[in-house]
């Protein structure tokens, strides 16, 4: 079996020219599932009239058309597909989420819903698949099928919205990339009657921050796959791969996740009804909380994340045994999805492949207690950003010291 996966393998990706290859006379074993030659045939005549010009020859996102188009197109031979509801600690996506995409059409960007047929749609999936060596990796983990849970908000949207309202402010931390819709007062007041410390707020917290791919404005941008509840509720539970945006699924409980899609569905809908709607309003489109009904503001010093001096975490040290692979912490909270462990490539964050030989472990631990004590050159617009994130999704005040020292101890080994 492995001789012939070889054989397979080495016919799609030892040669330079897809289509200079021909596709095998039997069927391969691509994602665990067999697919037949006249499928794979049929799939490349329809890459080549529909897909080839922006993501090119070789699948690589370099055709033709790539230069003037933004976001430029998938790479394929990446095995990454962002909108395909992939979350973290699984490989490829199921083939119906590959299928939504071709449906849908990708809502503000080049990639559309193309009129064809669903034989043909089915095919061309399968022929991107050999693009990318994760497909052929026997050991590779399709994600699990998509289960929506019932909506609590269904009867009462309006509800499901305030209750989104005060999560995207809070604990959901949307506002470190995304705008904030209310008023500092406003924000403030939601997350001290929370028990959250105050946000660090950028200094246009009512505009998306300021990235090399940024984030949606719900004002004026829709959900790339779907803007209704059930569309924005998938985004958020399962994050998108490869991107800055985590699987919130073990972030939020499931009503919070429901309430926070009905917000940014009524978002888009304010945007959509009111086009010159603007996030520098700061307002909701319920209508700002009544504050003298929150919470006081605390007074006195913002309070930190954590003690540094804390003599448990200071004990962190690198000579401690690396894990090889993510600690499920940084899964847990979301590290993964702004930043590569495993590549120098950058994503909404930097890099963090090969850190432990640039920083001791105590370095690294004070960039996790007090992230905005040194940025890393060229994301000087990102201070408040993880600090903001990190308070929000609960890391300070649910992460264990032991945790985080394994943290520590995992950057410092790779």
């Amino acid at each position: 079996m492995r001789y012939l996966l070889g054989l397979t393998l080495g016919a799609f990706l030892g040669c330079s020219n897809q289509y200079a290859s021909p596709i095998p006379d039997r069927p391969i074993l691509l994602g665990g599932a067999y697919v037949q030659p006249e499928t794979l045939n049929l799939g490349r005549k329809v890459y080549i009239r529909n897909c080839m010009a922006c993501h090119g020859m070789e699948g690589d996102g370099r055709g033709p058309a790539s230069p003037g188009l933004q976001p430029p197109p998938r790479n394929l031979t990446e095995g990454v597909y962002r909108f395909a509801a992939v979350e973290p600690g699984f490989d490829l996506p199921r083939d119906e989420e590959l299928m939504r995409i071709l449906d849908h059409g990708l809502t503000g960007t080049s990639m559309l819903s193309y009129d064809l047929e669903k034989k043909e749609r089915a095919a061309v999936i399968q022929y991107i698949k050999t693009f990318s060596r994760a497909w052929f990796d026997p050991d590779s983990k399709v994600q699990d099928a998509f289960r929506p849970s019932v909506d609590p908000f269904a009867e009462n949207e309006e509800e499901g919205a305030r209750v989104g309202e005060r999560v995207y402010h809070g604990e959901g931390a949307c506002l470190s990339c995304h705008p904030a819709y209310l008023s500092e007062d406003a924000i403030q007041a939601y997350r001290a009657e929370d028990g959250l410390p105050p946000a660090s707020l950028r200094e246009n917290f009512n505009q998306s921050a300021q990235m090399a791919s940024m984030a949606p404005d719900y004002l004026w941008d829709g959900v790339k796959m779907s803007s209704d509840p059930v569309g924005v509720y998938r985004t958020l539970l399962r994050g998108l791969a490869g991107s800055g945006m985590p699987a919130y699924e073990a972030l939020l409980d499931d009503r919070q996740l429901w309430g926070l899609a009905h917000y940014v569905t009524a978002l888009v809908s304010e945007g959509v009804e009111n086009p010159l709607a603007s996030s520098s309003d700061t307002r909701s489109p319920f209508g700002n909380p009544d504050l003298t009904q929150l919470a006081e503001l605390p007074t006195g010093d913002e309070p930190g994340p954590r003690d540094s001096g804390d003599a448990g975490l200071a004990s962190a040290t690198a000579d401690a045994a690396a894990v090889k692979s993510p600690p499920s912490t940084m899964r847990e909270y979301g590290c993964l999805g702004c930043h590569a462990v495993d590549s120098p490539r950058a994503g909404a964050g930097p890099s963090l492949y090969g850190i432990g030989q640039r920083m001791t472990s105590s370095e690294i631990m004070g960039a996790i207690v007090n992230p905005d004590s040194e940025l890393a050159e060229g994301y000087e617009y990102a201070r408040g950003m993880m600090s903001s994130a990190l308070s929000g999704n609960g890391f300070y005040s649910k992460a264990s010291e032991s945790e985080i020292r394994e943290i520590v101890n995992y950057l410092g080994g790779i």
